[in-house]
């Protein structure tokens, strides 16, 4: 996690001295986020929101990949004959003239398969998740009864729901231009699985932290007093400067 986290910030503050630039974390060509940097019960709507939360407080233009703002996950499917993209049929092929386990082969390939982010966008509970009436071109996920948009909409708890609080304060709100063109500085990068940073403009400061871990963390912000602005958590453990965080728990926070 730290190596990500690592990542994640020397991008954002070498970019920022050379120009702007466009933050993602999923696009047609890999995988969904959500199964990249989690698995199991830890697959859930805390950890896409606390996900969203470090991707919407980033310097640059950021992209939402569709379906990313409701959640979508990867897509399994049963055979490899199922799969449309040729990357990832070339990489099975090889792995079984390798001598490899079939079955090994086949769920390393398509864990990673970028066709795991190209199923049909999720619209509602109806046939193909309403995304057509006829036949799409690939499976939809069997999770459309759970994860569309329909259901998310009207949902004020729904990933759907965070994320649109995430775009309303980078466009609609007092803090939009230091969310858009402040600078970045990294916070906390010596503490484990916590992903921080600082937004910085003019006379506006504000601190996006996100514990990445299944453990609760407890922090002592620089700061003299904090608001909360936002979280994928309904309560948020600030006394003064003390904050502690639950597990995945993010927290968007203005400094005054």
């Amino acid at each position: 996690m730290n190596q990500l986290r690592d990542i994640f910030l020397t991008v954002q503050t070498q970019v920022q001295n050379a120009g702007w630039g466009a933050v993602y974390l999923e696009n047609h060509d890999q995988n969904r986020s959500i199964n990249k940097y989690f698995s199991g019960s830890a697959v859930n709507d805390v950890t896409k929101k606390m996900l969203g939360t470090i991707l919407l407080g980033f310097r640059g233009t950021p992209v939402i990949y569709q379906g990313e703002e409701i959640g979508m996950e990867n897509i399994e499917l049963g055979s490899i004959d199922q799969y449309s993209d040729i990357q990832t049929y070339h990489h099975y092929q090889s792995g079984i003239q390798a001598g490899l386990d079939s079955e090994y082969v086949y769920k390393t390939v398509t864990h990673r398969s970028r066709d795991n982010s190209r199923t049909p966008m999720q619209w509602n509970q109806g046939k193909n998740a309403g995304f057509t009436d006829g036949t799409p071109c690939f499976p939809v996920n069997d999770n459309f009864v759970d994860i569309n948009v329909e259901s998310e909409m009207y949902n004020k708890d729904s990933v759907y729901a965070h994320y649109k609080s995430l775009v309303a304060l980078r466009t609609d709100s007092q803090y939009k231009d230091v969310l858009v063109y402040g600078t970045v500085v990294p916070l906390f990068d010596n503490i484990d699985n916590i992903v921080a940073y600082k937004r910085q403009l003019d006379n506006q400061e504000l601190q996006i932290i996100a514990n990445f871990q299944e453990n609760e963390a407890q922090l002592e912000l620089d700061a003299e007093k904090c608001k909360v602005l936002l979280s994928n958590y309904e309560k948020v453990d600030l006394v003064e400067t003390k904050l502690r965080l639950e597990p995945y728990q993010a927290v968007l926070l203005a400094n005054y």
